[in-house]
């Protein structure tokens, strides 16, 4: 018990002292705790507890960051200007489809665009201009949505 009372104050983060806790909290009670690590509140013991029953004793938690960038106008339409220009290498493409913008402006977008071609040359355009693009997962979300996409 002791042991673990020196690991848990050892550590720098919540997260490990909460899986520490876990392997304690299931079997001993709150006041025999206190004896061992003194500045432990009831809210954490029972968080340790919760955390016990739901990934199992000292069980890590797989923590999902889900990271966001700001993209910039600029290379918003820089792109949209590339996919509506005449510089795209595509099939034969069958029609047209119109887009209609927010602005009530209406482009005329050709119905073949195979969204991984697209993006190769569009990266490779930008290459070669010393342009910043996008990410080509944003690329490819933004071609994804476009209805001149297969």
């Amino acid at each position: 018990m002791e042991a673990l009372a020196q690991c848990y104050q050892a550590s720098d983060t919540w997260e490990k002292h909460r899986q520490i806790l876990s392997i304690m909290a299931d079997e001993v009670r709150f006041t025999k705790l206190l004896r061992y690590i003194p500045c432990l509140t009831n809210y954490r013991f029972t968080d340790a507890k919760r955390h016990c029953l739901t990934y199992g004793r000292g069980g890590p938690v797989k923590s999902l960051r889900a990271s966001r960038k700001d993209i910039a106008c600029s290379q918003i339409k820089h792109f949209i200007a590339f996919i509506t220009s005449s510089h795209i290498v595509q099939d034969l493409p069958f029609g047209e489809r119109s887009i209609t913008l927010s602005n009530k402006e209406t482009i005329k977008i050709p119905n073949v665009m195979i969204p991984e071609r697209v993006v190769k040359q569009y990266l490779a355009d930008c290459d070669r201009m010393s342009f910043k693009p996008l990410s080509r997962s944003t690329l490819l979300r933004i071609l994804a949505i476009c209805p001149a996409s297969v």
